[in-house]
């Protein structure tokens, strides 16, 4: 399997950053073991990606519909 490099700005980053820190205090808090970035990003991706929920706007945008 090929390895793929994907870069993040900085803004990207710090958001990640920011997910990341709330999401593995839930799973610690709740007996689970912390997730990295990367592990992250991975089903963010696979959430948003399998799903036909990606529509583009009329003026070109991307609109990314989130089921909660």
């Amino acid at each position: 399997s090929m390895s793929k490099t994907f870069r993040l700005s900085d803004i990207e980053e710090k958001a990640l950053n920011t997910v990341s820190l709330r999401i593995n205090r839930e799973l610690v808090n709740n007996g689970h073991k912390p997730l990295r970035d990367t592990e992250i990003l991975h089903e963010i991706l696979n959430q948003t990606l399998h799903k036909d929920n990606i529509e583009v706007s009329r003026t070109g945008s991307l609109i990314i519909k989130i089921d909660r």
